[in-house]
């Protein structure tokens, strides 16, 4: 049971790694070199902190 959690886990961080890998290249396309500062502008933001809270409590259901 350890081991086909392990596994399950390790496929969902590669189609994290996958999706995030595509979402920020949707990101350059839309906002080109400025990209990065605006995606550190927005994990800075207070209203991050929220977001961040919902997105951990979704992801502790797997």
């Amino acid at each position: 049971m350890e081991h086909q959690k392990a596994v399950h886990v390790a496929q969902l961080i590669i189609l994290l790694d996958v999706f995030r890998d595509d979402l920020y290249e949707e990101l350059i396309k839309t906002l080109g070199n400025q990209a990065p500062e605006f995606l550190r502008a927005v994990q800075n933001s207070p209203d991050w902190e929220g977001y961040k809270n919902y997105v951990y409590t979704f992801a502790k259901c797997y």
